[in-house]
């Protein structure tokens, strides 16, 4: 099972309305995650479900006495094929709302809510979409992310180490699924037969740079001298193979 590792992407444009409170104020926590798939990717054959905290529900809100007795309490959403577990992303407050950014913004004022939400992808994988937050003095701050994986897809970036490259990392391979990161480059080439690698981070496959192992074969990725290109179930959106 891969828990993915999200770098938090930090809290901006805050604004405040009136001096800090000397009352201690309750604290409201929020996680969402919502279906995020773009049209065109083919219908999962197992319809996927989101759970926070191993309940089926729509999104978990919690609420705390203070910002002061939430720090450190857990909370894990994941995304469920059947009984399978097959993305999981704990959060931790005071960790990923960067609490002190924001409350040194408005004159070490607490955190009273924040609420983060994520996108949910069918292939198998949670990415940061924005969060937001308010603090005592009636301020607040938003950070955005939209989404982005976790590496570069394109023949001229990847964001990933010397010998690896961006592509699936297998985490179930029935039902197919699957999240985008660096992987080492594999030697086989366009039409060779393929086969994963496996791996404690999910498995990986063994093609060339450029290369996707689908159906069983070498194809290569989308770019602008297909005539077209199609999605690949269980595979990231971002990585459609030429045809």
């Amino acid at each position: 099972m891969h828990r993915a590792a999200l770098t938090w992407f930090g809290l901006a444009a805050c604004s405040s309305t009136s001096s800090p409170t000397a009352t201690v104020a309750p604290f409201h926590y929020e996680l969402y995650a919502h279906h995020a798939e773009p049209q065109g990717p083919p219908a999962s054959p197992v319809a996927p479900v989101i759970y926070y905290d191993s309940m089926p529900i729509e999104r978990l809100a919690i609420d705390y006495p203070n910002y002061a007795d939430a720090i450190g309490m857990q909370h894990t959403v994941e995304l469920r094929y059947g009984t399978i577990v097959l993305a999981s992303l704990a959060r931790t407050i005071g960790v990923q709302d960067n609490a002190e950014a924001c409350s040194e913004k408005h004159m070490n004022a607490p955190l009273t809510t924040y609420s983060e939400t994520l996108c949910e992808y069918d292939n198998g994988e949670f990415r940061i979409e924005f969060a937001d937050a308010a603090t005592a003095d009636g301020g607040g701050c938003l950070g955005d992310a939209f989404c982005p994986p976790r590496c570069g897809t394109s023949a001229t970036y990847t964001g990933c180490p010397t010998g690896t490259h961006c592509t699936s990392r297998v985490t179930s391979v029935d039902p197919f699924a699957s999240y985008l990161d660096c992987a080492p480059i594999g030697n086989k080439q366009l039409g060779d037969a393929c086969t994963l690698i496996a791996d404690p981070a999910g498995a990986y496959d063994d093609c060339a740079d450029q290369l996707l192992c689908a159906s069983g074969t070498c194809q290569a990725l989308c770019s602008d001298a297909c005539a077209s290109c199609d999605y690949v179930p269980g595979h990231a959106p971002e990585l459609r193979i030429c045809n």
